[in-house]
């Protein structure tokens, strides 16, 4: 197994700590499933601030707003069941 520190991003972590508590928890919880999904995944930037996580492509992203985090999931990493 690949250690997960060395799969995260600094830039990650200064992005989570920048977001109000409550977006950081969920934040934060959605990175460690990301991480425990695939031992393969790695963090970045993109779009200047935003994190990005990949394996061969974008698998999701996050995006802070004002009273919710967006969290984008991408095909055909993840493809819609119903088509």
């Amino acid at each position: 197994m690949t250690d997960v520190d060395q799969r995260n991003d600094p830039r990650v972590d200064d992005y989570i700590a920048s977001l109000p508590d409550w977006q950081a928890r969920i934040a934060q919880q959605v990175r460690t499933m990301v991480h425990l999904a695939d031992d393969e995944v790695v963090e970045t930037i993109k779009r200047t601030r935003l994190p990005y996580f990949v394996l061969k492509g974008n698998i999701c992203a996050l995006r802070a707003a004002r009273d919710h985090l967006n969290v984008f999931v991408y095909d055909p990493i993840a493809p819609d069941p119903q088509g």
